[in-house]
């Protein structure tokens, strides 16, 4: 939704989402979010509602997001790719390292 505007509200609302997790609940999250998008100076408040109302530009890019990890078998978090090998799962530094090591090999 953000990221439809410009880079800058992406992360404005990256670090908004990030900082506000723990308070936004259901009932209050389009509330808030729309607080935030008056605030921020950023966005176009406009145009953020209509994405937070299933705009089909929004649902397109929902529907092409869903079908590329279809395709690329991403079904969890963390998956990464490493010389085309998929790795699920990899949360530390040494086990990423191990594994890129072991895709060298």
């Amino acid at each position: 939704m953000a990221s439809f505007q410009s880079n800058d509200a992406f992360w404005q609302m990256h670090d908004f989402l990030f900082a506000s997790q723990h308070s936004l609940t259901v009932a209050t999250f389009d509330s808030e979010l729309n607080d935030f998008a008056r605030q921020s100076g950023s966005l176009n408040v406009a145009d953020f509602n209509g994405c937070l109302q299933h705009s089909e530009r929004a649902e397109k890019v929902l529907q092409q997001d869903a079908a590329l990890a279809d395709t690329w078998h991403v079904d969890a978090t963390p998956t990464i790719f490493i010389n085309g090998n998929r790795q699920v799962g990899i949360q530390t530094p040494e086990a990423l390292r191990d594994a890129v090591a072991a895709s060298t090999a």
